[in-house]
Formats: structure tokens, C-alpha cells, sequence
């Protein structure tokens, strides 16, 4: 991943919880670009040099969506040298008018299904020196711009009702006293 390749947009959005210290203070989000699917995946991996077809690469992607729920499924972490690791972990279940199902001291016979309320996958990413996508290190990999507020859009009543995206620029000019400002 390049820092020549395509930016990640960013957007300031307005705090508007007036009970919060923070209330009026923008914050950086990620304009989210279209999900890419596994076929358009596996047809950029080819276009990266992979000397694979996109069908067999999306073979093994497929192959790779089975197995890894299926070996997590069975207590198995699964690490993919240079992503990742996903590992399983549950939920402890809560007990019929409130508390936790959990207990003071294992007894025989416990039965786990009374016990949890839910199996899950958690994904810790890849943190070694040479491939570090822990938050702090993957941010000095990505390339990114300033390029929008986001602002509510408000009905008849000015409630709002959706949120839309304003150019920075024409935010600034429109606004040119309460502007957020771009500076650390």
C-alpha cells in the first residue's frame, strides 16, 4: 500500500451533544468509498502481478471465508502471516433478573451452553516491526486528505434527518468565522 495511490477522504463532523464538554468540536471521520466485493478483491490482487487468475484467487478467498469460521468455530486461532490473527472468545450469558451466569467455583457437570451467550471472532491485527497494522503504525501508511464537513440535513422542523457531505473549501467560504480549522 503506497502513499501514491488513491487518498483516504476525510470529513469533519460537528459534536451536537449540547450536555458535551466537546459540544461544537469537529472530528475526523472516514468518508467510507463502495465496499469492494470479493471478486473485485481478488481481481485487484491480480492486478497487482499475482500471475493467478481472478477465478482461482477468488476460489481461495472463498475457501478462506469457510475455514477460518469453521477452525475458530472448534477453538482454533488462525493467524495470516502479515493481516492477522482471528481468535474466538465468548460472552458470558446473563443470568434471569439480572447478573452474570458465571461462577464462583467450577462444579461438575456445568453445562456451557448456560453459560455463554455467544461465541464471537475478534481479529487482532498484524504488529511486528515489518508489517505493523496496529492504529498508530497503519496510519503512516495511509494517504490521507482533509476533503469534507459533514453536516446534518435537517426537515421542516430542523430535526435532522440525514447527514450529507460539504467540499471543504465551499464549507470555509460559506462559513468563514466558525470554520473548523485543519491544524494539529
Amino acid at each position: 500500500m503506497g502513499k501514491d495511490n488513491l487518498q483516504m477522504s476525510i470529513a469533519l463532523r460537528r459534536n451536537n451533544n449540547a450536555e458535551s464538554t466537546a459540544y461544537g468540536h469537529y472530528y475526523p471521520k472516514i468518508v467510507e468509498r463502495e465496499t469492494l466485493s470479493q471478486y473485485g478483491f481478488a481481481q485487484h490482487m491480480h492486478e497487482h502481478g499475482l500471475s493467478y487468475p481472478t477465478d482461482l484467487i477468488n476460489g481461495v478467498i472463498t475457501r478462506l471465508a469457510q475455514c477460518i469460521p469453521e477452525l475458530v468455530g472448534q477453538g482454533a486461532s488462525v493467524k495470516l502471516e502479515g493481516i492477522g490473527t482471528f481468535i474466538p472468545y465468548v460472552r458470558v450469558a446473563k443470568k434471569k433478573g439480572g447478573g452474570s451466569a458465571a461462577v464462583a467455583k467450577p462444579e461438575k457437570n456445568l453445562n456451557p451452553n448456560a453459560m455463554v451467550q455467544g461465541v464471537y471472532i475478534r481479529f487482532r491485527p498484524e504488529c511486528t516491526k515489518l508489517n505493523d497494522l496496529s492504529s498508530p503504525a497503519f496510519k503512516d501508511r495511509c494517504a490521507m486528505a482533509m476533503d469534507y464537513v459533514e453536516e446534518p440535513v435537517l426537515n421542516a422542523e430542523q430535526k435532522p434527518v440525514g447527514r450529507r457531505l460539504v467540499e471543504m473549501k465551499k464549507w470555509i467560504e460559506d462559513n468563514p468565522v466558525t470554520a473548523p480549522t485543519t491544524e494539529p
